[in-house]
């Protein structure tokens, strides 16, 4: 009804847009996500390490998320145990519930040494916390935008995560990122980042492409021309 009764519905991806449309009486719909912050792609790798307690040579895989069940962030630490680079450090850029859960899911796994808990980091310190990531990784099931992983390829990182949401609409798997299914299993989120770190040119290939796909579609400017069309789009509606 609410759907309805509306002019205009912006959704942040084509899934939900798709939803809301096949929901029966949208007079119009339009896809408008929300823009990236560029402050966020002005980072420092060096900083980034010293802020996350690895040396350069070491695989930093980075997840920017709520600490909590949603997230599915213990199941990254499933992934980190499955993943073949026993140098790979994983590092939560969060805070939430499950910070605990994190910790204890670590020990038992034998890991607690290669998993971080940054806590919540302002602008300038998550900007560098991205610029020392190797990738960065999600196993959120949940996502209809992502923006912390839009933001992270606008960043030009490379990202290993489901397939689900705007970013991965965008981006693209074997694109802009690596999204090996909807709903992935922990081993097959682990493969994709072996893939990632064993092939450079691949992973350089990707930050490449999810930079100028990330760019393209959520900068400010281009979110301020689709939410332009989308009114427009609006105005034209008759009873």
């Amino acid at each position: 009804a609410v759907v309805a009764a509306a002019d205009l519905v912006i959704a942040p991806c084509e899934e939900l847009a798709g939803e809301l449309r096949g929901a029966g009486d949208a007079r119009a719909v339009r896809v408008v996500a929300a823009p990236v912050d560029l402050a966020l792609a002005q980072g420092d790798a060096e900083r980034g390490r010293a802020l996350i307690g690895v040396t350069e040579d070491v695989p930093v895989l980075l997840a920017i998320s709520r600490l909590a069940l949603e997230k599915r962030v213990t199941d990254l630490v499933a992934m980190l145990q499955a993943v073949t680079d026993p140098r790979a450090i994983l590092a939560f850029a969060g805070a939430g519930p499950l910070a605990a859960a994190i910790e204890d899911a670590a020990e038992r796994a034998g890991l607690a040494g290669r998993v971080r808990l940054l806590g919540q980091l302002e602008t300038p310190a998550l900007a560098d916390a991205l610029a020392a990531a190797t990738l960065v990784v999600s196993a959120s099931r949940s996502e209809t935008q992502g923006l912390a992983l839009c933001e992270a390829a606008a960043a030009g990182r490379a990202i290993v995560a489901p397939a689900r949401g705007g970013y991965a609409e965008v981006l693209g798997d074997g694109a802009g990122g690596l999204f090996p299914a909807v709903a992935p299993t922990v081993e097959a989120l682990a493969a994709a980042v072996d893939r990632a770190l064993g092939e450079a040119a691949l992973r350089l290939r990707i930050e490449g492409e999810a930079r100028r796909r990330a760019l393209v579609s959520w900068s400010p400017d281009a979110v301020a021309r689709a939410l332009r069309a989308a009114y427009d789009a609006a105005d034209a509606v008759t009873e």
